[in-house]
């Protein structure tokens, strides 16, 4: 059985993953984080990252708690540091990435987990 299926206040996978890929829609390019007038990127990204905190957290699966929480404190310094440096802020977005690789990982674990459907009971 899956562990996020025993814990009380877990989403499920599915509806969780569409806000996951909503929100991510609108993390703006280098470009836009680092032009001089990229004030309204950097508040675009500000506002996806606390309505990551408000809508992400708690996760499907407790695993999968801390990497979000990265991802929500990395876009939230990359939009405080904006609008910043080209190079520097392609390499924030690139550590952003990676992270979103990891959160993308773990959710096809736990989506592919037995118990992750039907009231958590799993095959044997």
């Amino acid at each position: 059985m899956a562990l996020w299926a025993c814990s009380p206040g877990r989403p499920d996978p599915v509806p969780w993953q569409e806000t996951w890929t909503a929100i991510r829609a609108r993390v703006p390019d280098a470009t836009a984080l680092s032009a001089p007038d990229g004030h309204p990127a950097c508040e675009q990204l500000l506002v996806a990252a606390r309505r990551a905190r408000a809508e992400l957290l708690p996760t499907p699966d407790p695993a999968m708690d801390a990497a979000v929480a990265q991802w929500i404190d990395t876009a939230g310094a990359i939009a405080f540091d904006c609008p910043g440096e080209s190079g520097r802020v392609q390499t924030a977005l690139e550590e952003l990435h990676l992270i979103e690789a990891e959160v993308d990982a773990s959710l096809a674990l736990v989506r592919g987990a037995p118990g992750a459907r039907e009231g958590g009971e799993g095959e044997p």
